[in-house]
């Protein structure tokens, strides 16, 4: 038997699953006299829901454009990545320097995919200009990134060029927010939403590219230039993982719109997944690279007060029965508010627990393959370059010696030597009494020597150091008029810049300028010299 519905049946059959919903009375909740509740059974409030979800889902919109689907995903990686990055090492640079880039890639991406779900053009409009917010940040991030990457480079260190990127990233983006200059008004196209350009647009895509194809330009030269396999290895990952998502990314996404190519689907959001996965890696794979950090509770302003044998830029061999006496010197400078890397052949743990370092990198030095070797000396080089009022101790030399062979020891020190010579970190080289350790003490002597010749070689250094010998600490407005140079300070600075590197002269905390130890000895040896020479040519 067939059951045949009327037409006037089917008409009066409700059309959506919320009508199926019996018309119940409302009444007034007792803890709550202003909000009412409705009062239906378990299958109504089943019902009802299913239609909302069906009505207002996430999935529905994303199936209606599946092309926003890509900057869902690469959002959430994204900053899924960052956040791993930054618990793995909170204080350091370059995993900050990530996770502000992320950020603002983060905010690019969210506001891509809500314009790419969006039911109207008004929603879609204001979440174009969110997306345009992150977008304009990009570059600036992106620049900063890679020069802190795996240590930061001197043009960090200018607060200028630091600050500038950021200060043209808030002129777009006042402009974004502000005016049509930079986009305009929403249309539809075959993916979704987009704006439409303006203007000031052009100005952005320049600017992007300056700061991409510079930021790249400077990996690659630092990728030449760094001496290991592991700086090596970790450049190449910011390379080719930034190369790829930046420049075709940019080119599909900003310059293709400029020649009114706007059929294409933006392709950088799903590149930047690929971007993420490089830069994690390369980032997290060298946690080990410290941080500089000062023990004390508060970082002093100016350059802290050494103790009476230790000077910045200078080389210590402690050389004792005792085994501790190196780290004693090295918990004595760290006590003076000293930034301090402390590597010893002792377990850390007792070394921190002996000495009170809750702060102070603390690293064991056994291991025994090359490879840790290079970790090291990456570590080392990092800290000497980012503390400016470091001290270095590598404990237990003679340890070292054993398990790397002296020859592979005497590289290491000799690669870190001239790192030492521009920063103004001391190094303290501790190990026991006839270890037959005397092929490095001599590398070692035979390089500053070399260095200090090549210093006084000039006539005006060497007057400089006769004139800091006869007077005393002088301030650079004082040895200027002396040396007659009060027309030509940046000459005068130079050569004052040799010298300190060598560490033949060192400043005090009001600035003025001091003969060293080494300075002494420098000169003590040029008169020996002369004084030899001198004897010869009268025989």
């Amino acid at each position: 038997m067939r059951t045949v519905l009327r037409p006037e049946a089917l008409a009066a059959m409700p059309t959506s699953l919320a009508e199926w919903e019996p018309k119940m009375p409302t009444v007034t909740s007792p803890l709550y006299p202003d909000a009412t509740s409705r009062i239906s059974s378990r299958e109504t409030i089943s019902h009802t829901l299913l239609d909302r979800i069906f009505k207002y889902s996430l999935v529905k919109s994303i199936c209606m454009n599946p092309y926003a689907l890509p900057a869902l995903v690469a959002f959430i990686i994204n900053y899924a990545i960052a956040i791993y990055v930054l618990k793995v090492n909170p204080r350091g640079q370059a995993n900050r320097a990530y996770a502000l880039l992320i950020l603002f890639v983060g905010v690019w991406l969210w506001g891509e995919f809500m314009t790419g779900i969006a039911h109207d053009a008004k929603t879609a409009w204001y979440w174009s200009r969110f997306m345009m917010s992150g977008v304009m940040f990009i570059p600036a991030a992106f620049l900063y990134f890679t020069q802190v990457v795996p240590y930061e480079t001197s043009l960090v260190r200018n607060r200028a060029f630091l600050y500038l990127p950021f200060a043209v990233s808030v002129v777009f983006l006042a402009l974004v927010l502000g005016s049509d200059l930079v986009i305009g008004e929403v249309t539809v196209r075959p993916y979704g939403y987009d704006q439409e350009i303006r203007e000031a647009y052009p100005f952005y895509v320049a600017f992007f590219f300056m700061c991409v194809l510079y930021g790249l330009y400077s990996l690659f030269q630092r990728y030449r230039t760094f001496r290991t396999s592991i700086e090596k290895e970790q450049i190449l990952y910011v390379l080719v993982g930034t190369f790829i998502p930046t420049v075709l990314g940019g080119t599909i996404d900003l310059l293709l719109p400029l020649l009114g190519i706007t059929n294409i689907p933006t392709t950088a959001s799903s590149l930047s997944i690929f971007m993420a996965a490089f830069l994690a890696y390369a980032v997290v794979k060298y946690r080990f690279l410290v941080e500089p950090i000062y023990e004390c509770d508060f970082r002093p302003a100016d350059v802290p007060p050494r103790g009476k044998d230790i000077e910045a830029g200078q080389v210590y061999l402690v050389r004792d029965g005792d085994p501790y006496r190196g780290l004693d010197l090295f918990a004595e400078e760290v006590g003076r508010c000293s930034q301090g890397l402390c590597i010893t052949d002792k377990v850390p743990e007792e070394v921190r627990k002996r000495y009170g370092l809750a702060k102070t990198p603390v690293i064991s030095s056994s291991g025994g393959n090359p490879k840790r070797l290079e970790e090291l000396l990456v570590t080392v080089r990092k800290f000497i370059k980012m503390a400016p009022h470091g001290v270095v101790i590598i404990d237990g030399l003679d340890s070292m010696a054993v398990q790397y062979s002296v020859r592979s020891v005497k590289h290491f020190l000799l690669d870190i030597l001239p790192d030492l010579e521009t920063g103004g970190s001391s190094l303290l080289l501790s190990y026991g009494p006839g270890q037959g350790l005397e092929e490095l003490e001599e590398a070692i002597a035979s390089y500053w020597t070399d260095s200090a010749i090549k210093a006084i070689s000039n006539p005006l250094r060497l007057r400089i150091l006769e004139l800091l010998e006869e007077e005393g600490p002088m301030g650079f407005a004082q040895l200027a008029q002396r040396l007659g140079m009060a027309d030509t300070p940046p000459k005068l600075s130079f050569h004052l810049s040799i010298l300190r590197k060598t560490g033949l002269i060192a400043q005090d905390p009001e600035k003025n300028y001091l003969l060293g130890r080494m300075g002494r000895m420098a000169l003590q040896t040029y008169r020996e010299i002369g004084e030899g020479i001198s004897r010869e040519v009268a025989l």
